[in-house]
């Protein structure tokens, strides 16, 4: 018990401390503005990929030896509230972490949607998204990407 709590607190830390779907603090890695700063086409490789948003949240890969990574900006906190929801209900301090953890959801949808808002208001037509795709050749190197 004592193990999964603290499992638990060192994941919830990690989602907190400012990776892709993170709630706190940093330059927000979902800009068009952002991606364009830190990949480029043809010369960044997949490890410094991973360096700037970590391992994808999903990855496939076609017959021509194209690989896809892509990144959701929410990802982390998500798959951890999933975690933690799929507990044990006889577990302390479950129950507690999982409302905390769809409290944190709520505010970071809200937060979101807010955001939105007030760039539309504002006439702010950056490209932001909530999820990046990110192609690679046979030899690691991005060929493309798609912010959406």
């Amino acid at each position: 018990m004592k193990k999964f709590i603290i499992i638990l607190a060192a994941m919830l830390t990690t989602a907190c401390a400012g990776g892709p779907g993170a709630l706190g603090g940093g330059e927000d890695k979902f800009t068009a503005a952002y991606v364009n700063a830190h990949i480029v086409v043809g010369k960044t490789t997949q490890e410094e990929v991973k360096a700037l948003y970590g391992v994808p949240d999903k990855s496939s890969q076609s017959s021509s030896s194209r690989t896809s990574w892509n990144y959701k900006k929410h990802g982390p906190l998500y798959a951890l509230s999933d975690l933690v929801s799929a507990a044990p209900g006889s577990v302390p301090g479950v129950v507690s972490a999982d409302s905390a953890l769809n409290s944190a959801k709520d505010a970071s949808s809200a937060s979101g949607k807010l955001n939105k808002v007030m760039d539309k208001s504002s006439g702010n037509t950056a490209v932001k998204g909530d999820n990046l795709s990110i192609d690679f050749d046979k030899n690691n190197k991005v060929t493309n990407w798609f912010l959406y």
